[in-house]
């Protein structure tokens, strides 16, 4: 009969009582090792954010643990503190970064709605060289008005004081 004395690893023992006698017979009990039992298994909070972690388990019959990956334990990464990358144009909206809460990982992506406005000058984006749409180029208009007045309103002016004088030379 079983003594009730294996362990997880090791056989235990059965003794037999003689039938005529008190007499005992204690022989190994071949084959009555239990093996552990490992049921309750805990996350050692090790996972990051890439990894899996693992778990550890306790034997249900002695103190020997148990540790294993921790299949689809990885957190997965966490961005929550996009900052602007500054390098918007007047063409293209920019970016912006966040640090992963967990690690350091980056995350980069569009900066909607972050293009700036255009910087315009004498008709042209002083940036990227795009036309003012609304910038009108009075330089042609200032050779018309000083041809008008040198030459036209020039000539008007000679024609007036030649007639003024020519007024005077009669009344004398």
């Amino acid at each position: 009969k079983s003594d009730s004395n294996a362990t997880c690893t090791a056989d235990g023992t059965k003794t037999a009582k003689c039938d005529r006698c008190d007499v005992t017979d204690t022989k190994p009990d071949t084959g009555s090792a239990k093996g552990h039992s490992f049921t309750d298994y805990a996350s050692d909070g090790n996972a990051t954010c890439t990894a899996d972690g693992t778990k550890t388990a306790k034997c249900d019959h002695c103190d020997e643990t148990d540790t294993l990956t921790d299949e689809g334990s990885a957190t997965g990464h966490s961005f929550t503190s996009y900052k602007t990358d500054s390098n918007a144009t007047c063409t293209a909206d920019g970016t912006k970064t966040a640090k992963c809460d967990r690690c350091d990982a980056t995350d980069t992506v569009s900066d909607a709605a972050s293009m700036l406005p255009h910087t315009f000058e004498k008709g042209e984006c002083t940036v990227c060289g795009a036309e003012d749409p609304d910038y009108v180029n009075l330089t042609w208009i200032w050779i018309v008005v000083a041809v008008v007045v040198l030459g036209g309103g020039g000539f008007g002016v000679y024609w007036y004081v030649k007639k003024k004088k020519e007024k005077q030379q009669a009344a004398l």
